[in-house]
């Protein structure tokens, strides 16, 4: 990456519904139906993952579900860092 380039992230959030129901690998890591393995972020696993590498923002959005029913908004974590 360049000098004052910037690095975007989204990361599955601690507050989705998706949290805990599934396989637990270990700490706030599931293994999906799938055989996916998702970690779950809160602020201070994104701080502890992305501080080191200029984290300059990170927000916690909504993401609605479309074409699923009845099945909540997904949350994420939006992850801005700066070299």
């Amino acid at each position: 990456m360049k000098p004052d380039g910037y690095m975007v992230f989204v990361a599955v959030s601690k507050n989705d519904a998706m949290y805990g129901d599934e396989k637990e690998v270990s700490k706030d890591r599931f293994e999906t139906k799938h055989g996916v393995e998702l970690f779950f972020y809160d602020s201070d696993a994104v701080e502890n993952e992305f501080g080191r590498y200029g984290l300059i923002e990170a927000k916690e959005i909504d993401e609605p579900a479309k074409n699923i029913g009845n099945r909540s908004s997904q949350k994420f974590w939006l992850i801005t860092c700066r070299k």
